[in-house]
C-alpha cells in the first residue's frame, strides 16, 4: 500500500499483464486499478529482447527461463529491478554459469520474504 502513497511506479507489458490477470487476487486488481488511476502504470513499455543461452539447462530449467523471460526484458527496458514472489528464475539463472552475468545485472526483490526492500531499493 505504501507504494501508491509514494513515487514508484509499476513497468507492465502486455505479456506481464496477462500473467497478473491469471493469477491476480481481489486485492491485487484493486491495487492495479489504483496504480492504473494515480497514473503510476506504465503499459507503454518497449521490452528489451535478451538472448539466453539455456543450452546445458534441463528441460525444466530452459522452461522457468522462457516462461519468465519477460520479467528480465521489460526490467531490462525499465530500471533493472524485479520485484517477483516467483523466485525460480532468479534460482535457475544462479544455478547455470552462463547466465550469472545475467542474474547480477538485475536487482531481485521478494516483497513476501522482504517487505521492506521494495521501499528502500528505489
Amino acid at each position: 500500500m505504501a507504494i501508491l502513497e509514494i513515487c514508484h511506479r509499476v513497468v507492465r507489458t502486455k505479456e506481464i499483464a496477462l500473467q497478473w490477470e491469471k493469477h491476480a487476487s481481489r486485492f491485487s486488481r484493486k491495487w492495479m486499478f489504483s496504480m492504473y488511476a494515480k497514473k503510476k502504470l506504465d503499459e507503454d513499455l518497449q521490452p528489451r529482447e535478451m538472448i539466453i543461452d539455456t543450452s546445458g539447462f534441463s528441460a525444466a530449467d530452459s522452461a522457468a527461463v522462457e516462461d519468465d523471460r519477460h520479467l528480465l526484458e521489460a526490467a531490462a527496458a525499465a530500471d533493472h529491478i524485479i520485484i517477483t514472489r516467483d523466485d525460480r528464475l532468479q534460482t535457475v539463472l544462479g544455478r547455470h554459469h552462463s547466465t550469472k552475468e545475467i542474474l547480477g545485472a538485475f536487482v531481485w526483490i521478494n516483497p513476501v520474504r522482504d517487505p521492506r526492500s521494495v521501499l528502500e531499493a528505489f
